[in-house]
């Protein structure tokens, strides 16, 4: 089987990881950059799928609208109504998270540096 190497991640490899895990500032900006990349795909998918669910909610007699901004993995919608206070009918949010990490393997346990 032929595997061609999509190009949104092609700087991403197994050699583009130990280069940069030498150094602890390259090391979090590749791990960032590659679970930005991740969420950035996930996004779109969700929030097409999240955006049906809410237009079926409000076919069904809600009024679900976005709450506050809408940004990567973090949607959320509610349907709210004021009197003498405010209140919210429904809420209904999505928020997905990414996680990367990677150790060089040519290091040993005792010459990796972990965050405190």
């Amino acid at each position: 089987m032929l595997f061609t190497v999509n190009k949104k991640y092609q700087n991403f490899s197994i050699n583009a990881f130990d280069e940069n895990t030498l150094n602890n500032e390259s090391k979090d900006a590749i791990r960032e950059e590659l679970a930005t990349k991740i969420k950035q795909e996930i996004h779109q998918v969700v929030l097409h799928k999240f955006q049906s669910i809410v237009e079926k909610l409000n076919s069904m007699g809600h009024n679900l609208h976005p709450d506050g901004e809408q940004e990567l993995c973090d949607l959320s919608y509610r349907d709210d109504w004021e009197n003498s206070s405010y209140h919210c009918k429904l809420r209904v949010s999505f928020v997905g998270v990414v996680s990367v990490s990677y150790v060089n393997s040519s290091h040993t346990l005792q010459e990796i540096e972990y965050p405190e």
